[in-house]
């Protein structure tokens, strides 16, 4: 991407997230890295200026809230719980407090938001999901992700137990 400074509408996606900046850290070769935690969607409605900094107006996208959970949709969050555990084992990274503050959750929003923002995605992944305001279509979509990045991981395992075991052999 570059260092370019984006000032035309069209540069810009037309939906994101409205954030409370956590913490900003300075990293080497004069870079800055944000923590920042997500509080809405917005949609992009006018740049009202760029200069000395973006001013923009914008609508806040509440998600809708269902006033019941489908059966297809519990099915999908506990598929979800599964997945997401699974993932964190075959990538290294096991977390049980992450596993633990999603499963007290029944949101299908906000999970489908945690375990997006939790895995490796391509960027275009993630700003689908971003935009997709309906939670249950949400998690829908980051349960077929899950069950995509699964398969590619137990391949590349497989791989690597492979290639110990050809080493193994080598050696001896």
């Amino acid at each position: 991407m570059g260092h370019r400074i984006r000032k035309k509408q069209q540069d810009l996606y037309a939906i994101g997230t409205i954030c409370l900046i956590k913490q900003i850290l300075r990293v080497p070769n004069d870079g800055i890295r944000v923590m920042v935690e997500g509080i809405s969607r917005a949609r992009l409605l006018e740049i009202e200026s760029d200069k000395p900094h973006f001013t923009v107006k914008l609508e806040v996208l509440p998600e809708s809230r269902p006033a019941r959970i489908s059966g297809k949709t519990e099915a999908i969050l506990r598929q979800c719980y599964g997945l997401y555990s699974r993932y964190l084992e075959l990538s290294s990274n096991p977390s049980p407090e992450s596993i633990a503050a999603l499963a007290l959750s029944n949101d299908p929003g906000y999970v489908a938001d945690f375990i997006a923002q939790n895995i490796h995605l391509r960027h275009p992944e993630k700003q689908q999901l971003l935009e997709e305001l309906s939670p249950s279509k949400r998690i829908e979509k980051i349960s077929r992700i899950l069950q995509r990045e699964l398969e590619v991981l137990e391949i590349e395992q497989q791989l690597r137990q492979k290639t110990q075991e050809r080493l193994l052999q080598t050696h001896r």
